[in-house]
């Protein structure tokens, strides 16, 4: 079923989000709990599912409590994981061009006197149209934690090529694990004629520091 419906990695509770549509019908809502990792996930595989599932479906509510995996507060204090979950609502229908869902991440708050409630203050509520979720998936993130300058550096961050294509461009070690360097073992040596003439930097090569400016 997962490789059916291009679930990456078969993770149960997307699986289970994608199959619960088929017992209701498009007005009913559908609340799950399930792993915040699928709001933040980049692989290409992760990024697909959710661009499909926010295409097909109008979200109501996410309400991340990643902020409170580590606290004796959710599902009894008896959670079999420690993985953040977040609770999505949402119903099993196409999302009109001006949807948007009420996202909701309470946070830790060290001064609150009952360490046994969730305390909510208006900077853990927003607003987040679902087309804009759709062109700009690192909103997730920012939303949860974050500035709309984190979010600028972030969409310049992901614009940028990633390592494995530099290396691509210049013919480095095709097919192989190019950006994991250089690691000397103690077992049988190998042929190592693959490495002569490769750019190489040691690891006592001087440190720089680089900018990125985030507002032009």
């Amino acid at each position: 079923y997962t490789e059916q419906h291009g679930i990456p990695d078969a993770k149960p509770d997307q699986a289970f989000m994608w199959r619960s549509r088929d017992f209701t019908g498009p007005d009913a809502r559908i609340a799950l709990v399930v792993g915040s990792r699928l709001l933040h996930q980049v692989s290409p595989s992760g990024q697909r599912w959710r661009d499909m599932f926010l295409e097909t479906n109008v979200v109501h509510s996410v309400v991340d409590l990643s902020d409170l995996v580590g606290e004796s507060l959710l599902f009894g204090w008896k959670s079999s994981t420690r993985l953040p979950a977040s609770v999505i609502v949402f119903s099993p229908r196409k999302p009109s061009p001006n949807a948007a869902l009420q996202y909701i991440a309470p946070k830790w708050y060290p001064g609150i006197r009952n360490r046994d409630e969730i305390l909510l203050s208006s900077s853990d509520i927003q607003t987040l149209p679902q087309q804009l979720l759709r062109e700009n998936p690192f909103i997730w993130k920012t939303a949860f934690r974050g500035s709309p300058r984190d979010s600028r550096l972030l969409g310049r961050l992901h614009d940028l090529r990633t390592l494995d294509t530099l290396l691509s461009e210049i013919g480095l070690l095709t097919g192989v694990h190019r950006g994991r360097g250089i690691t000397f073992g103690k077992g049988e040596q190998k042929d190592a004629s693959r490495f002569q003439g490769v750019p190489f930097l040691g690891g006592d090569a001087p440190k720089r520091r680089y900018s990125l400016n985030v507002d032009d």
